[in-house]
């Protein structure tokens, strides 16, 4: 339209309407770094039987997500040497070996494993070793926001005959998981976890026992955790890893 032969200026109310929509963030792309990790001890069990591998049938592995990473310890008490995990199967998958604890021969060994798993509530469980051992212990931790899947920040491993204590470097956010297997000299020992909170105190054959413990921290730093003991041991074979 036109005044005196001139085109109208278009007003400023004249806008042309904005057709590309403004992008946002993808929720699944962030979602393990906006929330801090947690964990928490779905199973835990011994076999008895004298023998080199191990299978666990429909152990409780947790709900189902995208996020989620298995943290698996297992224990042992060989009949010679230092008997090593040779492969740690979970539904088929290997796992990936994340600490390794040994007594010396003929005592207990404990060893952490870690894998990223989202789907499913249970799991069948294979531990396989390079040679006899007398029992087979483990605790299964369901992890869920980790941001490395499954790979350790900081791992501490020892084989004391008597206290076990060490500092945990951990992330913002993290966890810090642990898993022992206390072999008795003459007494069943119990255990005392300070540091991270303890989940499992209890018997794995004769005086053997296994435990697991685990803590959350929104805050990062250097975690002071130790295990005590309520009675002598020949060694206390412990691994404890964090994660973000």
């Amino acid at each position: 339209m036109s005044r005196a032969g001139r085109a109208v200026p278009r007003l400023a109310t004249d806008v042309v309407p904005l057709t590309t929509p403004i992008k946002t963030r993808a929720t699944s792309s962030v979602a393990a770094a906006d929330a801090p990790a947690s964990a928490s001890l779905e199973a835990n069990g011994v076999n008895t039987a004298d023998q080199t591998n191990y299978s666990f049938a429909t152990v409780a592995i947790g709900a189902a997500d995208p996020t989620r990473v298995l943290i698996i310890g297992v224990g042992r008490r060989s009949t010679s040497g230092d008997v090593t995990v040779s492969s740690f199967i979970v539904d088929g998958s290997a796992a990936t070996s994340i600490g390794h604890a040994n007594g010396g021969a003929g005592t207990e060994a404990a060893d952490f494993f870690a894998i990223p798993w989202p789907n499913n509530t249970t799991a069948t469980i294979a531990v396989n070793h390079s040679g006899g051992i007398v029992n087979c212990s483990y605790s299964v931790y369901a992890a869920y926001n980790l941001l490395n899947g499954g790979a350790a920040s900081d791992v501490q491993t020892g084989a004391p005959a008597g206290t076990w204590s060490n500092n945990v470097s951990v992330p913002d956010g993290g966890i810090i998981v642990g898993f022992g297997e206390p072999g008795g000299s003459t007494a069943l020992p119990t255990v005392t976890w300070a540091g991270i909170t303890e989940d499992v105190d209890a018997v794995g054959e004769g005086f053997i026992g296994r435990t697991s413990a685990h803590g959350a921290f929104s805050s990062g730093g250097s975690v002071a955790v130790s295990i005590t003991l309520s009675a002598a041991v020949i060694s206390l074979p412990a691994v404890v890893a964090s994660f973000r």
